[in-house]
């Protein structure tokens, strides 16, 4: 079936006959959602853009005052 396969001679050790083999896991690729994510705050020249990270420290600081007191409600419901 895999002719490129090296072949053990003699039937398997008796702790293999009821396992699978293991087969080798391919390396693991780095994420690049993290390069992408601090590009995004990146200008042309590739310094980091003060005005797009300010704006956005806002925009994630607005969001939480607008959801927080959501959250604390239903954690309040929850513990009752």
């Amino acid at each position: 079936m895999f002719p490129e396969r090296p072949r053990r001679p003699g039937p398997p050790p008796p702790h293999m006959i009821f396992t699978r083999p293991m087969r080798e896991q391919p390396p693991k690729k780095k994420s690049a959602a993290m390069p992408n994510l601090i590009a995004r705050f990146r200008n042309p020249e590739g310094q980091f853009d003060m005005d797009k990270i300010t704006e956005t420290a806002f925009q994630i600081n607005k969001l939480y005052s607008e959801v927080s007191p959501m959250i604390s409600k239903l954690k309040n419901s929850v513990k009752k």
